[in-house]
């Protein structure tokens, strides 16, 4: 492993582009999502409690069953006579179970990944700009109050053929369910009131002790959480306003360069992520998970002109998800907090 060419292409394209943009950040940072700006940080949930093993039952019309999703958190009850399907992957930022009676749909719970987390009216406020920009008219508003103080809000809208929908969205964790149907809308809205939501599973890889749900905006932790949900959603695009420019990108092993971020986005959808979008990228800023580096500090991969203040290890990279990468946070002249460079290895460097 040619370590030491490593750490002098990378300093030297570092250096270079620090040079060449002067400060390197001459404005606030973008959020990640591209709709809606947060004028304050989420709120700060309340710690998710542990699946229950014998949940209360609420007062019900029909006979229930109880699904359980252990991966995001949540569950419910649901007629007994209904079927769950499996979760369907939609793509690189939802999935999908449908509930059916006979073959027929009665329900779909969609699993979506939408930035900001935590922030439901938000998230509502961009479904609502949608619904009206494809001619949608609101019948029914409804906010709901669940297990645990979670708040649901529930509508029912019609579209310009005059077909009625029962929608409803509530956040969990860093993800937002949304349930849907066009039939029996009193006995939808009594499935989601019985929504708990718990702790998920741990996943296998990485584990991250940065909460951000609760993380301040502008500050270095928001930059890295909105990194690292930019590329584990595969928003790239969102995260241009983060990047330096140029951004340098290192080879381990090999080479680096430097290129405008859109440049670097389209590399990194082309030829770093994992093929299969479904594939899990689990990231950490814990130092005692990063690889031994030959002993390097990973803050210390840089030029000396940048300030790094943060350091992410992250794997399942490349076409076959065999890959990692480490990415830096700095910190510029004028307090902004920035995304300057990374380092890819299509192996997990030197684990």
């Amino acid at each position: 492993m040619r370590l030491s060419f490593v750490l002098a292409i990378f300093a030297i394209l570092f250096s270079a582009g620090c040079a060449g943009q002067g400060e390197v950040i001459t404005e606030t940072p973008l959020p990640l999502t591209a709709t809606t700006q947060p004028t304050d940080s989420p709120p700060t949930p309340e710690p998710l409690p542990t699946a229950t093993s014998t949940p209360p039952q609420p007062q019900l019309s029909f006979e229930a069953a109880t699904y359980h999703n252990d991966s995001t958190g949540f569950e419910l009850e649901y007629p007994s006579s209904w079927t769950p399907s499996d979760e369907v992957v939609l793509g690189d930022r939802g999935s999908s179970i449908q509930f059916t009676s006979q073959g027929e749909p009665r329900i779909d719970i969609t699993i979506l990944r939408w930035d900001p987390v935590n922030d439901l009216a938000a998230f509502v406020d961009t479904r609502k700009q949608a619904w009206e920009a494809s001619g949608f008219t609101i019948e029914s508003e409804e906010e709901l109050t669940l297990e645990g103080d979670r708040k649901a809000a529930l509508f029912v809208y019609q579209t310009p053929t005059s077909e009625k929908t029962f929608i409803a969205f509530t956040p969990a964790g860093d993800r937002y369910l949304q349930f849907s149907g066009n039939r029996d809308f009193d006995l939808l809205k009594e499935i989601v009131r019985t929504v708990r939501v718990f702790q998920p599973d741990v996943q296998p890889g990485l584990t991250n002790v940065l909460d951000c749900s609760s993380v301040g905006e502008d500050s270095a932790e928001w930059v890295t959480c909105n990194v690292m949900d930019g590329i584990r959603s595969r928003n790239l695009s969102a995260l241009h306003g983060y990047m330096a420019d140029p951004f340098v990108i290192g080879y381990w092993g090999s080479e680096g360069r430097s290129a405008p971020p859109q440049e670097i986005t389209t590399e990194l959808m082309r030829d770093r992520l994992p093929a299969d979008p479904s594939t899990p990228l689990t990231f950490t800023t814990v130092p005692d998970q990063f690889p031994p580096l030959a002993g390097q500090p990973p803050a210390d991969l840089h030029g000396p002109d940048i300030n790094i203040v943060q350091v992410i290890y992250s794997e399942g990279w490349g076409p076959d998800g065999q890959g990692a990468a480490l990415l830096f946070i700095a910190q510029d002249q004028a307090g902004k907090y920035y995304w300057p460079g990374m380092i890819y290895s299509p192996e997990h460097f030197d684990k």
